[in-house]
């Protein structure tokens, strides 16, 4: 055997599971098809459990120094607020506060526990094929390259390879919406509150700015022109120029 793990996916899910199992002695190969971390605006919230999670892993560190509380709601018509929501409580001082932090940086940091653990991820190691026998699998990569392991692991997302090579189903309705994120800094008279998230409400859809570490905001906007799934008419002709 290669080793005991091959995990497929270098995201949150399957860095955390190589530490994990590394912490207890198993060996590990991590491989990803895409050629870097990624580095672009996706989830940025960590709940309490997921912050549990990092602890048990000693993959903590300071992200709860470098995150953000926003730990309130407030959606606005014009420059009206019409509600307020609060969850959380981050003066509770509890060991596992929630936070507001990019997901890339928790994925940075997963990977220096990673690489203390003597693991590391394979980038540019597509899956393409995998063959399973009484005793283990045997995984073959876009490079031609073989990998004999005793358990294989999908940790590559809803357009899973592993999961479509094992004949796994995935059954649901695709979503039909789609929200444009940037993380950037603003510029604004009056600033806007960073103890919390703003929204406003629109016809087309809602526009919303949370803060984020480094004084930055991540902005999200519905995208009105996307319908069913399929791009618009703009955006299809701007793809063909």
């Amino acid at each position: 055997m290669d080793t005991d793990v091959l995990v497929v996916g270098a995201g949150p899910v399957g860095l955390a599971l190589a530490c994990a199992l590394l912490q207890h002695g198993l060996t590990v190969r991590v491989v990803d098809k895409a050629a870097r971390p990624a580095t672009t605006s996706r989830a940025n919230f960590v709940h309490a459990r997921g912050s549990e999670v990092l602890d048990r892993l000693d993959a903590l560190g300071d992200l709860p120094q470098e995150s953000v509380r926003a730990m309130t709601i407030t959606t606005y018509a014009g420059n009206r607020p019409m509600m307020r929501i609060r969850f959380g409580d981050p003066g509770l001082g509890t060991a596992a506060p929630p936070m507001v932090i990019s997901q890339a940086r928790v994925e940075a940091r997963l990977r220096e526990r990673l690489a203390v653990l003597g693991g590391r991820p394979e980038w540019g190691s597509a899956l393409v094929q995998a063959e399973q026998d009484a005793d283990g699998v045997t995984a073959t990569l876009g490079d031609g390259r073989t990998v004999r392991a005793r358990w294989l692991v999908g940790c590559d997302g809803t357009g899973s390879t592993v999961r479509k090579l094992a004949g796994i189903g995935f059954p649901g309705v695709k979503i039909s919406e789609r929200f444009l994120l940037v993380d950037g800094r603003l510029d604004g008279d009056p600033p806007l509150d960073r103890s919390g998230t703003s929204g406003w409400a629109h016809p087309d859809g809602v526009l919303g700015a949370m803060p984020m570490p480094g004084d930055q905001w991540r902005l999200l906007a519905y995208d009105a022109t996307f319908r069913d799934g399929k791009p618009s008419q703009e955006e299809s002709a701007g793809r063909a120029c």
